[in-house]
């Protein structure tokens, strides 16, 4: 439980400057007394996050996660924050930790529940940004649909329970917009779904202002919230493929912020310039003619979603003649990331999807041996010659 007089700092200290609980050799605004409130603060939601992870029958594969806070300095340029704790399936953290049970306290309130992924907009850099979005459609992918039976039995329990909220994103209060966005966990997977590569968001909350919280068992609630969301973590977990696949990512970015090039001079620097925003030019365009000759649809799921669709290189970028039409397919964001990986492919034979046995027994699987959407244009079709150099390259056989 968290004693109001506690909280109360949260609600004191919610626009608290840079530094508030001071540095070396300065003293901040926040008093030692108010530290220690945020401190308990802070105690008490990891001492319900980690009972609520000991009493569940599944505890092993559970993984209770804390932010990177300290007593004395507080966090994130050491002024106060919102302070969350929150619980995982094990080996979750190729996901960032995501999704994940939770509970928030802030001086909005105090926040229970289930999000699926965080929204970009919580995060304030760049590089953790660029983490969130590259896990989000692996996320999504695994959410259970809406007419499976464990979307309907936990929407079951959900409307029994009652007061649980379906919002676009954490940290929301009542009236505000994105707050009780759906209806019901069917509507919500179905949105976050059929977005794929979203910025993030999708929450099952339950919602205490600050002012009822006398009385409320923080254990209790996170226990329950557990309990409850248990098995969509258990859904979500990463699976061995999932893993290679966050470490093929990995090792790619690593090798792109190693290729750091110097230009020899102001004018070959103004030339490289150049041909990076000609390189940009001709991928929108590429793009575009994409979207033109697959109807606006990913060649694979049928995704008519343009915000999560992008352009896939069959044979890899290499200057302006590989931006044809029949070197390129329309694809969802995860789709693109598999095919770039190998490890899902087109037989250039039969025209059908080839999805690599690491991904079977996964929701890729599904996509194994469905026939390939084509233009009607022949001249946009893909090419056979691509297709088959991609085939012949793909990852654990056809």
């Amino acid at each position: 439980m968290i004693a109001a007089e506690d909280f109360a700092v949260l609600v004191k200290w919610k626009n608290a400057p840079s530094y508030a609980f001071g540095r070396v050799g300065e003293v901040g605004v926040v008093s030692d007394d108010e530290k220690e409130a945020f401190w308990r603060v802070y105690s008490a939601l990891m001492a319900a996050a980690e009972h609520a992870k000991d009493i569940h029958g599944d505890a092993a594969r559970l993984s209770v996660k804390r932010m990177n806070y300290s007593r004395v300095r507080g966090s994130r340029g050491h002024r106060p924050k919102d302070l969350w704790a929150s619980i995982c399936a094990e080996g979750a953290e190729v996901f960032e930790g995501k999704p994940q049970v939770y509970a928030i306290a802030s001086h909005r309130g105090l926040e229970v529940g289930f999000a699926a992924s965080i929204s970009e907009d919580d995060y304030f850099d760049d590089a953790s940004k660029e983490r969130n979005r590259a896990v989000i459609p692996f996320i999504n992918a695994k959410l259970p649909s809406p007419t499976e039976s464990l979307t309907a039995a936990l929407d079951a329990r959900l409307t029994a329970d009652g007061d649980w909220h379906f919002n676009s994103k954490t940290r929301l209060v009542p009236g505000q917009a994105g707050f009780g966005e759906f209806s019901s966990a069917a509507q919500l997977f179905a949105h976050l779904k059929a977005k794929g590569d979203e910025a993030g968001g999708g929450v099952i909350c339950r919602f205490y202002p600050a002012t009822d919280l006398h009385d409320l068992d923080l254990k209790a609630q996170f226990a329950a919230a557990l309990d409850v969301f248990a098995p969509l973590l258990a859904r979500c977990a990463p699976t061995p493929w999932d893993i290679q696949v966050r470490q093929e990512q990995a090792g790619v970015s690593a090798a792109g912020d190693a290729i750091i090039v110097e230009p020899d001079s102001e004018e070959d620097g103004r030339k490289r310039v150049l041909a990076e925003i000609a390189r940009r030019q001709g991928q929108k365009a590429f793009r575009n003619g994409l979207i033109d000759a697959y109807g606006g649809a990913c060649a694979i799921s049928g995704t008519a979603v343009l915000d999560v669709l992008q352009a896939a290189h069959i044979s890899p970028y290499n200057g302006p003649k590989t931006n044809h039409v029949s070197n390129g397919l329309l694809l969802r964001a995860d789709l693109h990331t598999l095919f770039d990986l190998k490890l899902l492919t087109i037989n250039p034979n039969t025209m059908r999807v080839s999805v690599s046995p690491l991904l079977h027994g996964t929701p890729y699987g599904e996509f194994h041996d469905l026939a390939l959407r084509t233009p009607d244009n022949a001249g946009q079709k893909p090419s056979t010659a691509a297709l088959t150099k991609h085939f012949a390259t793909a990852v654990g056989g056809k």
